[in-house]
């Protein structure tokens, strides 16, 4: 039986993940919690706002095309059960007869897609479910043997994966840790009746295990644990090159940007690229884009399980910038200032830097004309106004100086005379050099003391004459 479960905004935190998938229209994030047989559903700030139990052995998940229904794999009750992705209600319940699985999820073709394993299916297989079917017309509702390759027999459960930029396309990838790391990739196509074989890797070269699978979007081609890129045709698959540093899995954005999880690091490659544009430090085990590729979603690593980590702007590189101004200086004197700024895109011709000084008459900050960078990245002051561009995030530097303040001059005419008390008496102060805003103010003491100036103080009202 499940029970929804809601409360006050929380991060979202789970203990054992088993799959993840991003709602658009809803803005939800849906994961498995192996740990406590839960689906979770957070918002896109990573805050829990609601859940489901009892799924017995959640092992992953997968949204319909339409996003009206959420499917997640129970290997412990061996079902798939179809939930309503607004209210994680349970709408269905669809046995699946293998001796482990359902395991990994995909929907495509209309169709959910699922691998198990059962020693009758030559281990590891590939599955159906048709929601549309009825059983009182006859057809069938979950079939079983779908995989249109008998061997090699595979001891392990395929990773599976789909890409809206192919409908009726899955990948499979497999390791065989049984049998001397056997591995096994395929690409299937199950648009039609009956799943038709569109590619077999059959051993011509070796792959370094698969313990995850990516179709790349727009091209015929297929990503390996996040790192080996194989493209495919006429039946077989090419070694087509591969990032450094290698990787351990990923996923990919359907603009094409790849997030690659490298150790305690995620780095985001845009189509083609060799370089990330951008690294997040992030103990992640899994990944998932948002379906407009603005943000990325990772289960991040915590004490006590993992919790649900949003990255904004993963397709914008961050500027390294650099300043360097002299420790001290003299007043009313120029100064240079120096500095660099470097991206792992090139920034585009043009690119100027905003400029602002703060100093005692300008507490919030004065801008300075603007800093054009050179080609090699080295900036010099500008009149032309700031501009910025899409391909990278802000980045700020500072630096502070000393300037002297030296002291300035007072002279009082007529110092030191002494004349008889209630007579008038005319005196003339002169300040000498010394910076704005100063007041002179001449002060007389008790009778039988010396008047007496005295040396000049920031004032807060306007601008006094010197004499």
């Amino acid at each position: 039986m499940s029970v929804v479960t809601a409360g006050p905004a929380a991060a979202a935190t789970i203990g054992s993940p088993a799959g993840i998938v991003v709602h658009s229209a809803l803005k939800r994030v849906f994961i498995g919690d192996d740990a406590t047989d839960s689906i979770i559903a957070a918002d896109y700030n990573g805050n829990r706002v609601d859940s489901v139990r009892g799924i017995d052995g959640v092992f992953d998940l997968a949204l319909s095309d339409d996003g009206a229904t959420l499917y997640a794999a129970a290997r412990g009750s061996h079902e798939i059960v179809a939930l309503d992705a607004a209210t994680l209600d349970v709408k269905a319940r669809y046995p699946v007869a293998a001796s482990i699985g359902p395991l990994y999820l995909e929907f495509t073709g209309q169709k959910v897609w699922f691998t198990y394993e059962d020693p009758s299916d030559g281990y590891s297989n590939l599955g159906s479910i048709d929601p549309a079917a009825t059983p009182t017309d006859g057809s069938e509702t979950v079939a079983l043997r779908q995989l249109p390759h008998a061997s090699p027999a595979i001891n392990g459960g395929a990773r599976i994966d789909s890409d809206p930029s192919a409908p009726g396309l899955l990948a499979l990838g497999a390791t065989d840790f049984d049998d001397t790391a056997k591995d096994m990739m395929a690409v299937v196509d199950v648009s039609g009746a009956t799943p038709q074989l569109t590619a077999w890797h059959d051993g011509g070269y070796t792959l370094n295990y698969v313990n995850d699978i990516d179709l790349v979007p727009g091209a015929a081609e297929v990503l390996v644990d996040g790192t080996e890129r194989h493209t495919y045709a006429d039946g077989k698959f090419t070694a087509a090159g591969s990032y450094d540093p290698a990787g351990q899995r990923a996923d990919i954005a359907p603009n094409g940007l790849v997030a690659q999880v490298n150790g305690t690091e995620v780095a985001v490659y845009r189509p083609g690229a060799k370089t990330p544009v951008r690294t997040y430090a992030a103990d992640t085990d899994a990944l998932a884009w948002a379906p407009d590729s603005s943000r990325l979603f990772a289960l991040v690593s915590s004490s006590g399980g993992y919790v649900l980590k949003t990255f904004t702007d993963p397709a914008k590189s961050v500027p390294t910038l650099t300043i360097n101004a002299p420790a001290t200086a003299t007043r009313a004197k120029k100064l240079t200032v120096t500095g660099k700024v470097s991206a792992t895109l090139p920034l585009p011709v043009g690119t100027e830097l905003t400029v602002t000084r703060t100093d005692m008459e300008n507490p919030g900050g004065k801008a300075l004309p603007a800093a054009a960078v050179k080609p090699d990245g080295t900036y010099a002051f500008t009149d032309t106004p700031p501009a910025g561009d899409t391909d990278h995030a802000s980045a700020a530097a500072t630096d502070q100086v000393t300037v002297s303040r030296a002291a300035t001059s007072l002279t009082l005419n007529k110092h030191g005379n002494r004349y008889n008390y209630g007579t008038d008496v005319s005196f003339t102060a002169h300040l000498g050099t010394t910076y704005k805003n100063r007041t002179v103010e001449i002060w007389a003491n008790p009778p039988t003391s010396s008047s007496r100036a005295r040396r000049p103080t920031p004032a807060a009202t306007s601008p006094q004459p010197s004499t």
